[in-house]
């Protein structure tokens, strides 16, 4: 692999795997967590708009609560409370933070939605981890809108001009082809063993420090 400048990594499969409301609603309510599963997240367009920023997470449970005769409040405080209870893999957030160490610059692009930056972000503290965090629903684009112009931003909020030299960890093979495409370097992610593949890299990069 030639020499890096920079990673972006995925939030949801790579550095998370958590679910929204899980935390707060299995196993006492599982019922209204599957017909969230089946009718929120199993509405791709739904979903879709809510990563883009067209709604927002009060709109859903608003939604959610009149369809189930739910309270929208408890419905809010619900999910905020499950957000900040999901876990994040620390093999993959070590990684990161051992990049940054070596003067390479990290980033975290994710199609996600609000409450990934009203809670996760803060809560995570990944601010101060990353020195870039790129969220679709910020910048009403998914990764796959207009030929993957969410990456375009988030390398130019970090002052790189070009894709040489710069990866992408995403778990999804689309997501990776489209970054490969525009002259990055793509590692699908599957585990944390998979960021071995960066090793070399990471090893040169100190190496050189040292003269």
């Amino acid at each position: 692999m030639q020499d890096i400048k920079c990673v972006l990594f995925d939030f949801d499969g790579v550095l998370c795997k958590g679910r929204f409301y899980e935390k707060k609603l299995l196993p006492e309510h599982a019922d209204i967590y599957d017909w969230i599963q089946a009718n929120i997240f199993g509405d791709s367009d739904l979903a879709a708009k809510w990563m883009r920023g067209q709604v927002g997470y009060r709109y859903i449970n608003e939604l959610m609560a009149h369809e189930c005769g739910l309270d929208a409040e408890w419905l809010d405080e619900k999910l905020v409370s499950s957000v900040r209870l999901m876990e994040l893999e620390q093999k993959v957030l070590d990684y990161a933070i051992r990049l940054k160490r070596t003067g390479l610059k990290v980033g975290l692009v994710t199609d996600n939605m609000d409450v990934f930056t009203l809670v996760t972000v803060p809560h995570k503290r990944l601010g101060d981890i990353f020195d870039v965090i790129l969220n679709s629903a910020d910048v009403g684009l998914l990764k796959k809108d207009e030929g993957g112009r969410i990456f375009d931003i988030a390398l130019g909020r970090l002052g790189i001009s070009d894709y040489s030299g710069c990866v992408i960890v995403d778990d999804s093979k689309r997501n990776v082809d489209a970054f490969m495409r525009k002259g990055g370097i793509g590692l699908q992610y599957s585990s944390p063993d998979d960021l071995q593949a960066l090793d070399p890299c990471l090893a040169a990069v100190q190496s050189s420090k040292k003269f």
